[in-house]
């Protein structure tokens, strides 16, 4: 009886879906900011809702209504070209390896700096103890001020965050690799379709 009157939330959802909530969630963790809550970085929220909206199309269900007017092919040019612009399917990937690998090392660090080269395609990740957490911050912002120019996105995760969302994601531990294959069969259909060029 001690189950009585305790509330429970159950979501139901597609495959598409679950893959979708999961990349917001491994987006979350790249931005430090909370993008399920819509709160965070606007390019990275926007990214979302459009994709959400061309899973929608393909499953026959409502579209976002600020995309209701919109055509599926300019949703998947400004996917396309979003993505080309700022790298979140090449971040998504890097993530995916990187937490691969924390999690074969046992979180043995407190802290992990991970810097993604988008143009040699090459992650670097370097573990740091909870006493050296002002070097990994120094490091984080010495990294992050040449982000821009250097065209690499740097991410520095705390070890709890990791371990708090795999509680919460135990049967596909932020993997987002369905997610990654469907935004690159859109990328590969803009390219065939010529969308790209309009």
């Amino acid at each position: 009886y001690i189950y009585n009157g305790l509330k429970v939330e159950l979501q139901i959802r597609t495959k598409l879906q679950h893959n979708w909530a999961t990349a917001v969630e491994t987006g979350g963790l790249a931005t430090k900011t909370s993008l399920k809550s819509s709160q965070g970085d606007n390019k990275w929220l926007l990214f979302f809702r459009v994709v959400s909206s061309l899973f929608a199309i393909k499953e026959h269900t409502p579209l976002l209504k600020e995309f209701e007017k919109y055509s599926m092919e300019r949703l998947m040019v400004f996917c396309y070209k979003h993505d080309e612009q700022y790298k979140f399917t090449d971040t998504l990937k890097a993530l995916r390896e990187t937490l691969k690998h924390v999690e074969k090392s046992n979180y043995d660090k407190e802290l992990y700096l991970i810097v993604i080269e988008f143009d040699t395609g090459v992650v670097r990740v370097q573990g740091f103890d909870a006493e050296d957490k002002e070097i990994a911050t120094t490091k984080y912002a010495t990294e992050e001020s040449t982000a821009e120019e250097a065209k690499k996105a740097v991410v520095l995760v705390s070890v709890n965050n990791i371990k708090n969302l795999r509680e919460a994601y135990p049967s596909y531990f932020l993997d987002t690799s369905e997610f990654i294959d469907e935004l690159e069969k859109i990328k590969r259909n803009c390219l065939i379709k010529g969308y790209t060029t309009a």
